[in-house]
């Protein structure tokens, strides 16, 4: 198991984004070359992928499960005996951005006596280190493009709030959103 953590300066919601968009992972995952989007579902993604790693180029199935905090990478055909990660999204104590916290489980199969263990680390640590990179430059790119708002509001921005009591009902008022909530009895 290699243990990985790293933080990127966006939101976890906007990093989170950035990595359930995976038709795009070709045009920035640095190992993919190839693409296809087998199955797809709101929290599942099964894919085909033609990707360059260890020195040779590979064809594995990925099957992808996303939740609210980050999503699980499984192999489950492909050259390796096994390749499991857990991707984990989460805000850092006390600050802005995310933590990236990674779990790799890498089993090589035959492979593992051609490809010396240390090899092995040093590639999944460099590999790591640029989909993070290349993974805060896209959501830089994202929040420039449509930054994070409360309520409608963006920063700099007032918020105005107003409440309405009626005979039957509080009417509540953020900006623009309308929330109607029934009157105690």
């Amino acid at each position: 198991m290699i243990r990985k953590y790293a933080r990127i300066d966006a939101s976890p919601s906007t990093v989170l984004a950035i990595f359930r968009d995976v038709g795009r992972w070709a045009a920035w995952m640095p190992t993919i070359e190839a693409l296809e989007v087998r199955e797809r579902s709101d929290d599942r993604f099964v894919v085909d992928v033609r990707e360059h790693l260890m020195g040779r180029v590979m064809q594995r199935t990925l099957d992808l499960q996303f939740n609210p905090r980050g999503f699980v990478e499984r192999q489950t055909a492909g050259r390796l005996k096994r390749w499991k990660t857990v991707w984990r999204f989460s805000d850092p104590p006390g600050g802005r951005g995310t933590v990236v916290s990674t779990d790799i489980d890498i089993d090589l199969g035959m492979l593992r006596y051609f490809v010396p263990q240390r090899m092995l680390q040093r590639t999944v640590d460099r590999m790591h280190d640029e989909i993070v990179s290349r993974a805060e430059a896209r959501a830089r790119r994202r929040e420039e493009l449509h930054p994070p708002t409360v309520w409608g509001v963006l920063p700099g921005q007032e918020l105005s709030i107003r409440v309405y009591e009626t005979a039957t009902e509080l009417e509540v008022w953020f900006g623009e959103r309308r929330f109607v909530l029934p009157a105690a009895e």
